[in-house]
């Protein structure tokens, strides 16, 4: 067992020693804030702060973790370390040149995000404002790459350390923002559509809608066949994620208790895990949030504890809080819609820290690297540069273990979307 010695232990010192050796690499700690237990222990420690108690490996304690409340500006790009930028630099007497159990906790908990920042036109925060974009390691689980770099260092001051990188998984997330192109949308949206193909002159489309009135399996996003299919093919995990909000501008789902939505709802719940997808509307509306986890819960039939927000809308800390109000236990949202990447710099799961209330919560966070929408329409890649992006942020993953979550949507499997569907089924193989 690892003995971790500082002479403060605070929440967030507790909270970043599991994001480094428990999230990140999977280790056997204690935390001590006894001097005495550390010089007598005779097995791997290490000490955090100023400086080492009798020889052993410490990591310079920058400050942060002994704080409250939250600095006004960025913290400052380091020095490289094998070849990636860190944050928090200190003492190059330490076994890190950073104090990692500090840029851990800055990254995991998202602090930059609770400082005044520009917003795009969703009320999101925009990537580029973050010091992964601006110190170039976006694209990198930096949290898991520190800590496999401590352990490592740790090992050879003590072979015995003993410590594993967490498995390798990919999960392949789908959310149905619009289940049915044309089929049970009512009498009213379904006229109305019609009539607006007239004046649109889509008349190829008109026999394909009608079609999709008689019968769901001719509507162009019921794709569930084949998402299926390509599951089973190379036996990876599926969630699906459904947006039940009231209809509105940027929630265009079928009404919630539609017989056809509910009838696919209960088909995938009885293979797959389902959450809720907070609609576009519910952002800030906690009631609603509540009202549609529950619309879920009855079409299902049973409780659903895991929630990914609609277009990725997230804000610090009113999103989580509301979340775990509701006891949802799993959050998917980590992620951002412009550039693909690591969000909170880590890709294992971890809980949620609410810094202004300083305390860990009970809602586990698992941070999404890639959206075929992020590819496709923001940054308008062909499929062969989609590719590459999502082989260099899987093989990331792969280096050093934790979770590869992507995000698609049912209407990207349509015969229009065949190239983009190839790209789906690529990344399944790398998977493998």
């Amino acid at each position: 067992m690892l003995l971790i010695y500082s002479p403060a232990i605070t929440n967030r010192l507790r909270y970043a020693t599991k994001l480094v050796f428990s999230s990140c690499v999977q280790a056997e700690y204690k935390l001590t804030d006894d001097a005495a237990e550390l010089g007598i222990h005779r097995g791997p420690k290490l000490s955090y702060g100023r400086q080492s108690i009798a020889g052993e490996p410490f990591i310079y304690a920058e400050g942060l973790l002994t704080e409250t409340g939250f600095r006004t500006e960025q913290p400052a790009k380091g020095i490289e370390y094998k070849g990636i930028a860190t944050i928090f630099a200190t003492d190059s007497k330490a076994i890190l040149p950073f104090d990692i159990f500090a840029a851990a906790f800055y990254m995991a908990t998202r602090c930059e995000e609770y400082l005044p920042h520009e917003r795009d036109n969703h009320d999101r925060y925009i990537p580029t404002e973050s010091i992964h974009y601006k110190y170039g390691f976006l694209n990198k689980p930096v949290v898991n790459i520190w800590a496999n770099q401590l352990a490592e260092l740790i090992e050879v001051v003590y072979p015995d350390f003993s410590w594993a990188k967490p498995k390798f998984e990919f999960i392949s997330t789908i959310d149905i923002d619009n289940a049915f192109a044309f089929a049970h949308k009512g009498l009213l949206r379904g006229v109305a559509g019609l009539v607006q193909d007239v004046f649109d002159f889509k008349f190829k489309r008109m026999p394909v809608r009608i079609k999709s009135w008689m019968h769901e399996s001719n509507d162009p996003y019921f794709t569930y066949d084949t998402i299926e299919g390509l599951a089973k093919k190379y036996k990876h995990r599926l969630q699906f994620f459904l947006l039940v909000g009231d209809y509105g501008f940027n929630d265009k789902n079928p009404d919630w208790d539609n017989r056809g939505y509910q009838r696919l709802a209960k088909r995938l719940a009885d293979k797959y895990i389902i959450g809720v997808h907070p609609s576009y509307a519910s952002y800030m509306h906690i009631d609603k949030v509540g009202e549609e986890r529950d619309r879920v819960n009855e079409m299902i039939g049973r409780h659903v504890d895991t929630a990914r927000c609609h277009f990725l809308r997230l804000t610090f800390p009113v999103t989580y809080r509301t979340q775990v109000y509701f006891n949802i236990m799993h959050d998917y949202t980590m992620a951002h819609s412009p550039l693909p990447g690591f969000r909170s710099g880590m890709c294992t799961p971890h809980r949620w820290f609410d810094v202004e209330r300083d305390a860990e919560t009970g809602l586990t966070l698992h941070p999404s690297a890639v959206m075929e929408g992020t590819l496709r329409d923001y940054m308008k890649l062909c499929p062969a540069e989609a590719n590459a992006t999502i082989a260099q942020l899987m093989n990331e993953v792969k280096a050093v273990g934790g979770e590869f979550i992507s995000i698609w949507h049912n209407d990207s499997f349509t015969a229009e979307n065949k190239e983009w569907v190839e790209v789906y089924e690529k990344m399944l193989e790398l998977a493998n």
